[in-house]
């Protein structure tokens, strides 16, 4: 697993066209709640249809993931205009593989179902290439509310292209990009977008989108429409309701749709739309928050999910240290000092980042 920071290892190109680095898929990350959830893959066999290829693989794809982390269900779907809200709320996370003319759901039944699906919350959405390709006057709500971006129909054949990941340090530390490549070439179909998005009134949700790869354009033989060093290529983007939607481009063709990158960015993906547990918890019991009231507890036990090493910090209300410990993955930690009754903060500092909680011990 390489760090986001080293250097990208060296592409060999595929006979279809698709180079990729030859690495194993990232490892589920183990604080997603993935395992728990229930997915919904809609495939949407419109005609006619469109990157069959693909789509089936990263249908396969995804039975594997479920193999590996045990999803509590996994149903795939062709077309779902009639489907009620009746059944679409028995699922979790609903991903839309390859999902072309979204429109034909405007006025059947699952347009009303799937708004008052999110409407309800604390929901994941998965969206990928075609899925997005809305023009004004199609869906206008789901390009709005679900992909957030309105693209020009690519007017170039697909052809090589290299992404880069973010230079935004907070948001390389998301547990999304965990384990990902810094950088990935392939042959696609390079997207463009008809406005530039960070300051469009035509993207209202864009400015709450964080992005984790661009395109480098110089990279692309023949790019009609450019958007500079600005051109996102995958996304996501959390609401108040606690949706989570990610978003992305990629990706055209077989070669791509089943290479180790494709796969692991999906299973972040899924793991990010399914959220995650606090990698801090009492007595079993998450520490939710950081600066809102102290969680109360008469438990000792400190329980660490990390992936990696990490350190555990105990401090008082002052602020003095009282204990720290270093160790590795999870751990069930009874720190000495929490044998008394008072109110400290606990730190735990990893390699995706830290996170701080307060505890009032009775």
């Amino acid at each position: 697993m390489r760090s986001l920071h080293c250097p990208a290892v060296p592409c060999i190109l595929a006979i279809l066209g698709m180079a990729f680095a030859h690495a194993a898929p990232v490892a589920p990350n183990p604080l997603s709640l993935l395992k728990d959830k229930r997915v919904l893959v809609i495939n949407g066999d419109n005609q006619p249809e469109y990157h069959k290829g693909p789509r089936d693989i990263l249908a396969g794809k995804i039975a594997k993931m479920k193999d590996a982390v045990g999803f509590a269900t996994l149903k795939v779907a062709g077309n779902v205009d009639t489907m009620t809200y009746a059944t679409l709320k028995n699922y979790d996370v609903v991903v839309f593989n390859y999902f072309s003319r979204v429109e034909y759901c405007l006025g059947k039944p699952f347009e009303k179902a799937f708004r008052q699906w999110v409407a309800a919350g604390n929901k994941g959405i998965v969206g990928n290439h075609n899925t997005g390709a809305n023009s004004k006057g199609e869906w206008d709500w789901f390009r709005d509310s679900v992909t957030s971006m309105w693209y020009i129909d690519h007017k170039d054949q697909s052809q090589p292209g290299t992404i880069h990941v973010t230079t935004d340090p907070a948001v390389a530390k998301s547990p999304i990009l965990e384990g990902m490549d810094a950088r990935f070439t392939g042959s696609d179909e390079w997207y463009s977008f008809d406005m530039k998005p960070w300051h469009a009134a035509e993207a209202p949700t864009w400015k709450d989108c964080r992005v984790l790869y661009t395109l480098d354009e110089n990279s692309v033989a023949k790019l009609t429409d450019k958007m500079g060093a600005n051109h996102p290529v995958a996304w996501t983007r959390e609401d108040a309701l606690g949706n989570r939607f990610f978003y992305t481009t990629l990706i055209h063709s077989d070669a791509g749709a089943d290479s180790d990158f494709y796969h692991s960015l999906i299973l972040r993906a899924l793991e990010f739309a399914a959220g995650y547990r606090d990698p801090v918890s009492m007595g079993g019991a998450p520490v939710a928050g950081g600066a809102g009231p102290a969680f109360a507890t008469s438990s000792r036990e400190v329980q660490v999910h990390a992936a990696g090493a990490f350190r555990l910090i105990v401090r008082s209300a002052k602020g003095e240290t009282l204990y720290s410990f270093s160790g590795r993955g999870r751990m069930a930690l009874f720190p000495p000092v929490l044998a008394r009754a008072g109110m400290y903060s606990v730190t735990l500092e990893a390699v995706g980042g830290s996170v701080s909680r307060r505890i009032l011990i009775y």
